[in-house]
Protein backbone atom coordinates (compact mmCIF):
# COMPACT_ATOMS: atom_id res chain seq x y z
CA UNK A 1 0.00 0.00 0.00
CA UNK A 2 2.89 2.33 0.80
CA UNK A 3 6.02 1.28 -1.04
CA UNK A 4 9.40 2.58 -2.02
CA UNK A 5 11.15 -0.35 -3.64
CA UNK A 6 14.59 0.40 -5.02
CA UNK A 7 14.24 1.69 -8.55
CA UNK A 8 10.45 1.89 -8.31
CA UNK A 9 7.94 4.61 -7.61
CA UNK A 10 7.53 6.42 -4.30
CA UNK A 11 4.05 6.40 -2.84
CA UNK A 12 3.13 9.02 -0.25
CA UNK A 13 0.12 8.66 2.04
CA UNK A 14 -0.94 11.49 4.35
CA UNK A 15 -2.26 10.76 7.80
CA UNK A 16 -5.45 12.61 6.91
CA UNK A 17 -5.94 10.22 3.98
CA UNK A 18 -5.64 7.20 6.27
CA UNK A 19 -8.08 8.73 8.72
CA UNK A 20 -10.58 9.39 5.94
CA UNK A 21 -10.29 5.76 4.80
CA UNK A 22 -10.47 4.31 8.32
CA UNK A 23 -12.20 6.83 10.62
CA UNK A 24 -12.01 4.50 13.63
CA UNK A 25 -8.54 3.12 12.93
CA UNK A 26 -5.94 3.04 15.69
CA UNK A 27 -3.36 0.56 14.38
CA UNK A 28 -2.39 0.37 10.72
CA UNK A 29 -0.69 -2.61 9.05
CA UNK A 30 0.85 -2.30 5.59
CA UNK A 31 1.61 -5.20 3.25
CA UNK A 32 4.26 -4.31 0.67
CA UNK A 33 4.87 -6.87 -2.09
CA UNK A 34 8.55 -6.19 -2.60
CA UNK A 35 11.72 -7.73 -1.17
CA UNK A 36 13.32 -4.29 -0.69
CA UNK A 37 11.40 -1.32 0.64
CA UNK A 38 11.93 1.84 2.65
CA UNK A 39 9.13 3.30 4.73
CA UNK A 40 9.60 6.75 6.21
CA UNK A 41 7.07 8.07 8.70
CA UNK A 42 7.42 11.87 8.76
CA UNK A 43 5.99 13.65 11.80
CA UNK A 44 5.18 17.35 11.32
CA UNK A 45 5.34 19.83 14.18
CA UNK A 46 2.23 21.85 14.97
CA UNK A 47 3.85 25.13 13.87
CA UNK A 48 5.14 23.65 10.62
CA UNK A 49 8.76 24.52 11.37
CA UNK A 50 10.13 20.98 11.55
CA UNK A 51 9.56 17.46 10.26
CA UNK A 52 10.80 14.40 12.17
CA UNK A 53 11.51 11.39 9.94
CA UNK A 54 11.61 7.83 11.28
CA UNK A 55 12.74 5.20 8.76
CA UNK A 56 11.95 1.47 8.59
CA UNK A 57 13.95 -0.56 6.02
CA UNK A 58 12.92 -3.97 4.66
CA UNK A 59 15.53 -6.23 3.09
CA UNK A 60 18.09 -3.46 2.58
CA UNK A 61 21.81 -3.97 3.18
CA UNK A 62 22.86 -0.50 2.00
CA UNK A 63 21.81 2.80 3.52
CA UNK A 64 18.75 4.25 1.78
CA UNK A 65 16.89 7.48 2.47
CA UNK A 66 13.86 9.21 1.01
CA UNK A 67 14.12 12.10 3.46
CA UNK A 68 17.16 14.14 2.42
CA UNK A 69 16.39 17.78 1.80
CA UNK A 70 18.50 20.91 1.66
CA UNK A 71 18.42 21.11 5.46
CA UNK A 72 19.87 17.63 5.97
CA UNK A 73 23.47 16.73 6.71
CA UNK A 74 24.70 13.17 6.29
CA UNK A 75 27.78 12.03 8.25
CA UNK A 76 29.32 8.69 7.24
CA UNK A 77 32.04 7.20 9.49
CA UNK A 78 34.24 4.13 9.17
CA UNK A 79 34.78 2.17 12.41
CA UNK A 80 36.60 -0.79 10.89
CA UNK A 81 40.03 0.75 10.45
CA UNK A 82 40.60 -1.77 7.66
CA UNK A 83 40.01 0.36 4.57
CA UNK A 84 42.57 0.77 1.82
CA UNK A 85 45.10 3.52 2.55
CA UNK A 86 43.85 5.39 -0.53
CA UNK A 87 40.31 5.32 0.83
CA UNK A 88 37.17 3.82 -0.68
CA UNK A 89 34.56 5.41 -2.90
CA UNK A 90 31.07 5.98 -1.52
CA UNK A 91 28.67 4.85 -4.24
CA UNK A 92 25.50 6.88 -4.65
CA UNK A 93 22.42 6.12 -6.72
CA UNK A 94 19.47 8.50 -6.94
CA UNK A 95 15.93 8.02 -8.25
CA UNK A 96 13.15 10.53 -8.89
CA UNK A 97 9.54 10.24 -7.72
CA UNK A 98 8.69 8.08 -10.75
CA UNK A 99 11.46 5.57 -10.04
CA UNK A 100 13.75 6.79 -12.83
CA UNK A 101 17.47 6.85 -12.03
CA UNK A 102 18.76 10.38 -12.47
CA UNK A 103 22.38 10.05 -11.43
CA UNK A 104 25.15 7.69 -12.44
CA UNK A 105 27.49 7.28 -9.47
CA UNK A 106 30.03 5.54 -11.70
CA UNK A 107 30.86 8.66 -13.68
CA UNK A 108 30.66 11.42 -11.10
CA UNK A 109 31.40 10.42 -7.52
CA UNK A 110 33.43 12.92 -5.45
CA UNK A 111 33.00 11.23 -2.06
CA UNK A 112 35.55 8.94 -0.40
CA UNK A 113 35.89 7.40 3.04
CA UNK A 114 39.13 6.67 4.92
CA UNK A 115 40.01 4.61 8.02
CA UNK A 116 38.17 5.89 11.09
CA UNK A 117 37.34 9.08 9.19
CA UNK A 118 34.04 10.89 8.76
CA UNK A 119 32.73 12.13 5.43
CA UNK A 120 29.99 14.76 5.57
CA UNK A 121 27.55 15.37 2.71
CA UNK A 122 24.85 18.04 2.78
CA UNK A 123 21.43 17.58 1.24
CA UNK A 124 22.04 20.53 -1.07
CA UNK A 125 25.29 18.89 -2.27
CA UNK A 126 23.39 15.72 -3.13
CA UNK A 127 20.76 17.68 -5.01
CA UNK A 128 23.47 19.48 -7.00
CA UNK A 129 24.72 16.14 -8.30
CA UNK A 130 21.51 15.81 -10.29
CA UNK A 131 21.48 17.71 -13.58
CA UNK A 132 17.78 16.99 -14.11
CA UNK A 133 14.78 15.51 -12.36
CA UNK A 134 13.54 15.72 -8.77
CA UNK A 135 15.60 13.52 -6.41
CA UNK A 136 13.51 11.40 -4.08
CA UNK A 137 15.32 8.19 -3.13
CA UNK A 138 19.03 7.90 -2.38
CA UNK A 139 21.02 4.67 -1.94
CA UNK A 140 24.53 4.72 -0.51
CA UNK A 141 26.95 1.84 -1.01
CA UNK A 142 29.83 1.98 1.48
CA UNK A 143 32.53 -0.72 1.19
CA UNK A 144 33.31 -0.94 4.90
CA UNK A 145 32.32 -3.76 7.28
CA UNK A 146 31.68 -1.32 10.15
CA UNK A 147 29.91 1.93 9.34
CA UNK A 148 28.02 4.59 11.27
CA UNK A 149 25.71 6.90 9.33
CA UNK A 150 23.99 9.84 11.00
CA UNK A 151 21.31 11.78 9.15
CA UNK A 152 20.90 15.18 10.83
CA UNK A 153 17.67 17.01 10.09
CA UNK A 154 17.72 20.79 10.66
CA UNK A 155 14.57 22.72 11.51
CA UNK A 156 13.59 25.70 9.38
CA UNK A 157 14.18 28.14 12.24
CA UNK A 158 17.56 26.61 13.11
CA UNK A 159 16.58 25.98 16.71
CA UNK A 160 16.97 22.21 16.66
CA UNK A 161 18.77 19.36 14.92
CA UNK A 162 17.33 15.84 14.86
CA UNK A 163 19.92 13.08 14.48
CA UNK A 164 18.93 9.58 13.36
CA UNK A 165 21.63 6.92 13.16
CA UNK A 166 22.07 3.80 11.06
CA UNK A 167 24.79 1.23 11.73
CA UNK A 168 26.41 -1.60 9.77
CA UNK A 169 28.42 -4.26 11.63
CA UNK A 170 28.77 -2.36 14.91
CA UNK A 171 28.47 -4.12 18.27
CA UNK A 172 29.73 -1.24 20.43
CA UNK A 173 28.04 2.15 20.75
CA UNK A 174 29.51 4.78 18.43
CA UNK A 175 28.47 8.32 17.64
CA UNK A 176 29.59 10.99 15.18
CA UNK A 177 27.14 13.53 16.57
CA UNK A 178 28.19 15.17 19.87
CA UNK A 179 28.07 18.84 20.83
CA UNK A 180 27.30 21.05 23.82
CA UNK A 181 23.57 20.33 23.43
CA UNK A 182 24.09 16.57 23.80
CA UNK A 183 24.23 14.38 26.87
CA UNK A 184 24.87 10.64 26.74
CA UNK A 185 23.32 8.31 29.31
CA UNK A 186 25.01 4.94 29.83
CA UNK A 187 22.90 2.40 31.74
CA UNK A 188 23.69 -1.16 32.77
CA UNK A 189 20.69 -3.45 32.25
CA UNK A 190 22.49 -6.75 32.96
CA UNK A 191 22.82 -6.32 36.71
CA UNK A 192 25.88 -8.53 37.22
CA UNK A 193 28.71 -6.03 37.35
CA UNK A 194 31.06 -6.33 40.36
CA UNK A 195 30.31 -4.10 43.34
CA UNK A 196 33.28 -1.96 42.32
CA UNK A 197 31.55 -1.26 39.02
CA UNK A 198 32.83 -1.40 35.45
CA UNK A 199 34.84 1.09 33.39
CA UNK A 200 33.50 2.54 30.14
CA UNK A 201 36.39 3.31 27.79
CA UNK A 202 36.16 5.78 24.93
CA UNK A 203 38.19 6.13 21.74
CA UNK A 204 38.00 9.27 19.62
CA UNK A 205 39.07 10.21 16.11
CA UNK A 206 39.12 13.47 14.21
CA UNK A 207 37.55 14.05 10.77
CA UNK A 208 40.71 12.76 9.06
CA UNK A 209 40.80 9.46 10.93
CA UNK A 210 43.59 10.37 13.36
CA UNK A 211 43.09 8.91 16.82
CA UNK A 212 43.03 11.54 19.57
CA UNK A 213 44.61 10.65 22.90
CA UNK A 214 42.39 10.93 25.96
CA UNK A 215 43.60 13.26 28.69
CA UNK A 216 45.67 11.54 31.36
CA UNK A 217 43.78 13.35 34.11
CA UNK A 218 40.31 12.41 32.83
CA UNK A 219 38.42 10.49 35.51
CA UNK A 220 37.22 6.95 34.77
CA UNK A 221 33.71 6.61 33.37
CA UNK A 222 32.17 4.11 35.80
CA UNK A 223 28.87 2.27 35.60
CA UNK A 224 27.37 0.04 38.28
CA UNK A 225 24.80 -2.74 38.24
CA UNK A 226 21.51 -1.25 37.02
CA UNK A 227 23.10 2.19 37.36
CA UNK A 228 23.24 5.11 34.93
CA UNK A 229 26.20 7.38 34.14
CA UNK A 230 25.47 10.71 32.43
CA UNK A 231 28.19 12.51 30.47
CA UNK A 232 27.56 15.82 28.72
CA UNK A 233 28.77 16.54 25.22
CA UNK A 234 31.04 19.28 26.53
CA UNK A 235 32.50 16.93 29.14
CA UNK A 236 33.13 14.30 26.48
CA UNK A 237 34.86 16.79 24.19
CA UNK A 238 37.00 18.02 27.10
CA UNK A 239 38.33 14.49 27.65
CA UNK A 240 40.24 14.80 24.35
CA UNK A 241 42.11 18.13 24.48
CA UNK A 242 44.60 17.21 21.73
CA UNK A 243 42.25 17.53 18.78
CA UNK A 244 38.69 18.01 17.54
CA UNK A 245 36.82 14.71 17.90
CA UNK A 246 34.06 13.90 15.43
CA UNK A 247 33.80 10.15 16.04
CA UNK A 248 33.58 8.30 19.35
CA UNK A 249 33.40 4.59 20.16
CA UNK A 250 32.46 3.29 23.62
CA UNK A 251 33.46 -0.07 25.14
CA UNK A 252 32.22 -1.40 28.46
CA UNK A 253 32.42 -4.37 30.80
CA UNK A 254 28.70 -5.14 30.91
CA UNK A 255 26.98 -7.83 28.87
CA UNK A 256 24.04 -5.52 28.19
CA UNK A 257 24.03 -1.72 28.13
CA UNK A 258 21.54 0.95 27.10
CA UNK A 259 22.89 4.17 25.57
CA UNK A 260 20.67 7.23 25.22
CA UNK A 261 22.02 10.15 23.20
CA UNK A 262 19.82 13.05 24.27
CA UNK A 263 19.80 16.18 22.12
CA UNK A 264 18.36 19.43 23.49
CA UNK A 265 17.15 22.16 21.14
CA UNK A 266 18.96 25.50 21.19
CA UNK A 267 15.99 27.17 22.91
CA UNK A 268 15.67 24.32 25.42
CA UNK A 269 12.08 23.63 24.40
CA UNK A 270 12.53 20.04 23.24
CA UNK A 271 14.67 16.99 23.92
CA UNK A 272 15.15 14.23 21.34
CA UNK A 273 16.40 10.82 22.54
CA UNK A 274 18.23 8.40 20.26
CA UNK A 275 18.41 4.91 21.80
CA UNK A 276 21.07 2.22 21.29
CA UNK A 277 21.36 -1.12 23.07
CA UNK A 278 24.31 -3.53 23.12
CA UNK A 279 23.68 -7.14 24.08
CA UNK A 280 20.02 -6.57 24.94
CA UNK A 281 17.11 -8.71 23.78
CA UNK A 282 13.49 -7.69 24.02
CA UNK A 283 12.20 -4.21 24.71
CA UNK A 284 13.99 -1.78 26.98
Amino acid sequence: MFSNSLGANNTIIAGSTLVSLYPTGMTFEFSIPTSKALITNVKNSSDGSINIPVAYPIGLSNYVSNSLGARNTLSISDLSGSLDAMGVAIGIKIWDTNGKEIYNSGTCNPYKLYNHSTTTISGSELASLCSYGSPMTYEFSIPSPKVLITNIKHSTDGMINIPSSYTIGLTAFATNYVNSLNSIKISDIFGLLPVTGGIVTVKAWDAYGNEITESGIASDLMIYSHGTRIISGSELEDRFPGGIPVLYEFSHASASVLFTNLTISADGAIKIPTIFTTGATGGV
